[in-house]
This record gives C-alpha cells, structure tokens and sequence, in this order.
C-alpha cells in the first residue's frame, strides 16, 4: 500500500461526471429479446430479423428468468437463473424531424461485457468496457422516422481478470457471481443523446488551495469542419461564487493537420480512437476562487457547481451551443509522515470493505434512493470512507442532503483524486482504501459521463 501514499500528497477533490445540455430519447421499457445459446445469430443475421421474446430494460436475463437454472454452490452465492454468452436485444424508435443535423448517440449505462450494435442492420461498432457507459455514434446514419436498433451482449469472459495462476474457480470480484456479479443485460440508463454537432466532449478541473484557483480544461469537438468560439466557466455554492472567465477556442477542420507541427498527420487520413483523440480541441480556463470560498470536508461538505458553457460559429454564420454542469469540491489531501491532513487537519479514516454483495438483483443498486440508504448504514457504524469492489456506479444529477454524501472515490479512472482505488480490472490492486471515499458529500455518483 505504500506505493500510493506518494499519489495522496497532491490529492484534491475533483469533479463528478457532467450533466450535459442536449435532448434525450428514454428507451426504458419492453425490448424485443432472444437468448443465443446455439450462438448462431451472426451467423444467422438475427439483425435483419425480428426477435420472438419480450424483456424489460433495464434489468438482466436473471431477472427476467431467461437462463438455465443454477444448481446451489456450497461454497458462494450463486444467480438464480444463470446465462452466460451472446443474447440479443431489439428495440424501433422514432427519431423526430427536430434531430435533424444533430449529432446523435446511444447511451447503455452498465452493461456486461461486449456489447454490438446495428442500426436498420448496418453495424455501427463494438464496446467492450467494464467501468465506463457504452457509447455508438449514430449521426452518419440517422434520418427522421422509424428505425430499428438491434443489440448483441455478450457476458463471456473476454479477458483474463484472475481466473488463472493456479486457482481452479475465478476468484476476480468484478464479475464473480457472489460479488460484483456477471448480468446479461443493460442495468442503468438506455437513451439516444442528441446534441449540436459541436460539443464539450469532456471536463477536467483541477482545484488548487495554494493558488485559489482552479484549472479547467474544457476539451471540444467537432462534426462540422472549422468552427471558432468561446468556452465560459462560473462555479458557485450557496451564497458564494466565483464569477465566470472565458477563453476563445477554434476546431480543426478534417483537412488540416492535427497538429502544430508541419509533419503531423492530416485529420482526414486519421480513424478509430487516433481520430477521436486528435480531433479534439483543448481549452484551458483558470477559474479564481474569490474571496470567502468555500473548502470541502466531511464536516462541512460543500460541493460547487461548475457551469461550462459554449458558443460557436462555423461556415456560413451557423451557430452551435452547448454545456455541462459538473460538481467541484475545494480540499487538499496530504500525507505528513505517518499521518494524513486534509486541508491541513489530521485525520482518521474509519472503513469498511464493499464487496458489492446484492443478492436480490445479483448486480450493483442503480438508483440514488438506494445508495444513500448503502451509504447510511456505513455512517451510523461511524465510518467515513469505505473500500469498494464495485465497478462504476450510477450517475446522480441532484445532491444527496448535506448530512450524508456520496462517495467520491466512485469514478473509474485511476490516477486523479476521483480514481476508485479499488473497482473494477482497470483500478490500483483492491487492497488499497482510498481516503478519497469519505461517505460525505460530493453531489453525485459517477460511472459514467
């Protein structure tokens, strides 16, 4: 554990996933379904026909009662009705005329492992990750009216995360059934996104209590070619803001090259995740705190929300908008000695270890009703940050109430002061607690942005 205590003197708490501005399709509800046990369906094309089987989403074939019936194990919990491998899912939606030029996503929120997607039987792509939302471009391919979506998941074992290494059962808690689980299924959020095709793709802020300021950088993209703008930040709590700054920004058409130097590539020879990367545009804002700021503890658990908003216009005067609203919290963590100080007072962390065990759904809450009652029953133990086995969580728009918070170690990157230290395959090894875990208020959970 000593290798990450280096990492903690410059921890600060940084924020949660946004919420963006932009319309959305709710596709909860009854999707049209069938198991692939014969695994044949590709071969078959089952995309180009219609599927027999009614399931509700979100939910998981266990739910539903699709699957063998499991025989008890003596020594774990096991899933009531168990189904491992691809099955298929199918939903028509109508894409209205107002969507018309906007850049259009599909949005599966904790889904298990692989997921494919065709769209009126053309295959849009494939995503494999088990702490992030599954995300497919459909923007070349929409028009207004009917369409039929058609989902593959596939809940196989793609990678060894500790089945091997001399043990016979697998062992690797962000898939065993007695922890975090492995569901065929969608469990969180199912929606089309429909934004302007110029976007903030991401935000990072990054407080800093010595300077009273922080760093956001906004990072944009574009659809259209060449647009030029601005980004504004503001952020505020209760009756204390920081008042807005603005930086300009300028996109980069497909015909130019990704990068100052003259030998980089051209944008337009790029694809894949090469494209996606050098076609963004970063922007880069310091936001001062101002006078009487706010600092974030487990005492006093104030959270900030940072506003992110765009303006841009493009070829022929056409305008584009766009915006985020991210949580912030002001605190430094270090480690002095033997001791940890968070903005410079001792303290003590008091934890539990979550090893993600729900048998009732077999696989993590998904509401915030729920994981404040989770979190409550930590806090009347008299514990303030807990070591977690989960994978991503839900994300929360509103703050929790100011007595009990959300954890913010619930993020799924590693190496920031929102890394989950311990969950999921691309997180530290699980026996590190992560102070960032108090059970205080960070205003929402993440999986997913």
């Amino acid at each position: 554990m000593n290798q990450w205590i280096p990492a903690l003197s410059a921890l600060l708490l940084s924020i949660s996933i946004s919420q963006a501005s932009g319309q959305v399709m709710d596709l909860r509800g009854a999707w049209s379904f069938q198991l692939d046990t014969q695994k044949s369906g590709l071969r078959e094309r089952w995309f180009d026909k219609e599927l027999k089987d009614k399931i509700p989403l979100p939910g998981s074939t266990d739910e539903a009662g699709f699957g063998a019936k499991s025989v008890p194990d003596p020594v774990r919990l096991t899933r009531e009705h168990r189904h491992v491998g691809p099955t298929w899912y199918q939903k028509t939606v109508e894409i209205p005329e107002s969507w018309q030029g906007k850049r259009v996503v599909l949005f599966l929120e904790r889904a298990m492992w692989e997921t494919r997607l065709w769209f009126d039987g053309d295959l849009i792509g494939m995503q494999d990750s088990l702490c992030a939302p599954h995300r497919f471009e459909l923007t070349e391919y929409l028009t207004p009216g009917r369409h039929r979506l058609t989902l593959r998941i596939d809940n196989r074992l793609k990678v060894n995360v500790g089945h091997e290494g001399g043990w016979s059962r697998m062992w690797a808690m962000s898939l065993t059934e007695e922890s975090h689980g492995n569901w065929n299924g969608v469990i969180g959020r199912i929606e089309l996104q429909a934004t302007d095709p110029v976007w903030i793709e991401r935000i990072e802020a990054h407080p800093d209590l010595d300077r009273k300021q922080t760093r956001v950088t906004a990072w944009v993209r574009s659809q259209v070619g060449a647009v030029s703008g601005t980004v504004e930040v503001s952020a505020s709590c209760g009756d204390h803001s920081m008042p807005a700054v603005s930086a300009g920004f300028r996109t980069k058409a497909d015909n130019e090259r990704s990068a100052g130097d003259p030998l980089s590539p051209i944008l337009d020879d790029l694809s894949g995740p090469y494209y996606e990367r050098r076609a963004l545009t970063r922007v880069d804002l310091l936001l001062p705190f101002g006078e009487g700021a706010k600092r974030w503890d487990e005492f006093s658990p104030n959270v900030y929300e940072l506003n992110v908003s765009l303006k841009g216009t493009g070829a022929k005067g056409a305008n584009y908008h766009d915006s985020r609203r991210e949580t912030l919290g002001l605190r430094k963590l270090v480690a002095e000695g033997k001791q940890l100080k968070l903005n410079g007072r001792t303290v003590f962390l008091r934890g539990n270890q979550d090893n993600c065990i729900h048998p009732k759904t077999a696989y993590p809450p998904m509401t915030k009703a729920e994981w404040l009652a989770f979190l409550q029953k930590h806090k009347d133990y008299g514990l303030n940050c807990m070591r977690s086995i989960h994978g991503a969580r839900p994300r929360l728009h509103s703050r929790p109430p100011t007595s009990l918070a959300c954890s913010s170690m619930w993020k799924p990157r590693c190496g920031t002061a929102t890394a989950a230290l311990a969950g999921s395959p691309n997180a530290p090894p699980s026996f590190v607690m992560s102070p960032s875990a108090f059970l205080t208020h960070t205003a929402t959970i993440r999986h997913s942005s």
